[in-house]
């Protein structure tokens, strides 16, 4: 007689909603009166150092290391950092949270490689469409597909803090029926350039059809996610 067992674990990743922002000296946390009073600035700096100081700090405090893919010259694709405008981070604020903050924000893109972290800017993406081909019938089944309409905006505010009030629209969105908006607040965002660039990740996505092409994805030895192409690459499939 045997016994059959299934286990369901999450991702290496969720560790990361374990890792709570707590700064090593209470001076760290801003005391002046406002919206960001009681947080954690960091002004002038680059996503990469962010990360990697609440990593640090974590390790600190007898949490496990967390393996990186960057340091605070260089993002996982070995280009230089870009610096951020400013950025808050909340006391007891995950570290999830902050990498979603991030890319909310149009900062950055990561991924997981084994138990290695990466993090680069967003971009367009690798072409690779000539190595990986993926065909129906091999690593391909047909799945669902959807498409709506329902989240389409062509206009998007951002209500921060210190008075941001930063509406940014995006011409080449669908107007089906006239001009769509969308409104978020957040009062951690204290400059105009950092609304604006929050807005513009919002209407990357919501100012288009949003279509979900599902597929039953069957991969290869030779065509493995996350080690022969990453998530935001260009590849070649049957539709």
């Amino acid at each position: 007689r045997t016994d059959t067992v299934s286990l369901t674990g999450p991702a290496y990743g969720w560790v990361l909603t374990k890792v709570k922002h707590a700064a090593p000296s209470e001076a760290l946390y801003s005391s002046a009166e406002g919206e960001n009073q009681g947080r954690r600035q960091f002004l002038g700096v680059n996503a990469g150092t962010v990360i990697k100081t609440l990593r640090d700090e974590y390790a600190a405090r007898g949490g496990p290391s967390i393996a990186l893919g960057f340091d605070t010259a260089l993002d996982s694709n070995g280009v230089a950092w870009p610096s951020l405008n400013v950025f808050w981070i909340s006391r007891g604020e995950a570290l999830d949270v902050t990498l979603a903050r991030l890319y909310d924000g149009g900062a950055v893109d990561w991924w997981w490689q084994g138990r290695t972290l990466h993090m680069a800017p967003p971009s367009a993406g690798r072409e690779r469409g000539s190595v990986v081909i993926l065909r129906a019938g091999r690593e391909i089944a047909e799945a669902a597909s959807t498409e709506t309409i329902a989240d389409l905006i062509s206009a998007q505010t951002l209500h921060g803090g210190d008075g941001v009030l930063v509406t940014t629209t995006e011409p080449s969105a669908p107007k089906p029926w006239g001009r769509w908006e969308g409104f978020a607040s957040d009062d951690r965002v204290t400059l105009a350039a950092s609304a604006t660039a929050r807005n513009q990740q919002v209407l990357a996505e919501a100012g288009r059809l949003r279509g979900q092409y599902a597929r039953d994805l069957t991969p290869l030895n030779s065509h493995r996610l996350g080690i022969d192409f990453q998530a935001g690459d260009w590849i070649a499939a049957t539709t």
